[in-house]
């Protein structure tokens, strides 16, 4: 009898544990974040995340732009999108993006098909375009972006 109530005890611990390792198991992000790539000497690395500010659901598969500020002798910035120049990179399923091997300079981030509508990522504190700075053997790391596309 008391190896029967051994064996019932051990059996019923192994369940127990089989139960806790399964519901672990659940708790695993279904939209892992890619791994960044690590920064040349000469170059940088810029990642993120498009997500809807509404939904906070991912923007896949959009393309993504780095738009180069250039500034005037008093100091304002312009930007734009050249197609055949500018950082170009696409989001994932999951709205990861990373651009490598970028330029020092300061960018603006740009969503969308130039041709077709593009949202420049902007600064919710002020409203204007946001300006992230990329540094030479730095990762410039956006995290969660959120934004709307004009209806």
């Amino acid at each position: 009898m008391h190896k029967r109530q051994t064996f019932l005890t051990i059996l019923l611990i192994a369940f127990a544990l089989s139960a806790c390792s399964t519901a672990t198991a659940s708790l695993t992000p279904t939209n892992p974040i890619p791994a960044i790539p690590t920064a040349s000497a000469s170059m940088g690395v810029v990642a993120g995340r498009l997500i809807s500010k509404d939904t906070h659901t991912a923007f896949a598969n959009r393309y993504v732009f780095l738009a180069v500020v250039s500034y005037n002798e008093t100091g304002q910035g312009a930007f734009f999108v050249d197609t055949g120049h500018s950082p170009t990179t696409q989001s994932d399923e999951n709205g990861y993006f990373r651009f490598v091997n970028v330029p020092p300079d300061d960018y603006v981030l740009v969503v969308g098909e130039p041709a077709m509508g593009s949202v420049a990522i902007t600064d919710p504190n002020t409203g204007n375009p946001k300006i992230w700075k990329v540094e030479a053997g730095k990762i410039t790391q956006m995290n969660e972006i959120p934004f709307e596309f004009p209806k």
